[in-house]
C-alpha cells in the first residue's frame, strides 16, 4: 500500500477523533449547563443552550 495513502488515512482518523472528542466535551458541558438552567428555572439560560445545540449539530 502507498505510504502517502496510509499516511493520509491517519492524518484523517486522528482528525475525526480530535472532532468526535470535542464533541463529546461540547456535548457533556451542554448537559450540565441544561441541568442547571432547569434546578434554577431560568428560560434565557436554556435559551441560550438551544442557540448553542447547533454549534454540535454542525461539527
Amino acid at each position: 500500500m502507498d505510504p502517502h495513502i496510509v499516511k493520509a488515512f491517519d492524518e484523517e482518523l486522528r482528525r475525526l477523533d480530535d472532532k468526535i472528542a470535542e464533541m463529546g466535551g461540547r456535548a457533556e458541558a451542554q448537559l450540565a449547563d441544561a441541568v442547571a438552567a432547569l434546578v434554577k428555572r431560568d428560560p434565557r439560560c436554556a435559551a441560550i443552550l438551544v442557540a448553542r445545540d447547533r454549534e454540535i449539530d454542525d461539527l
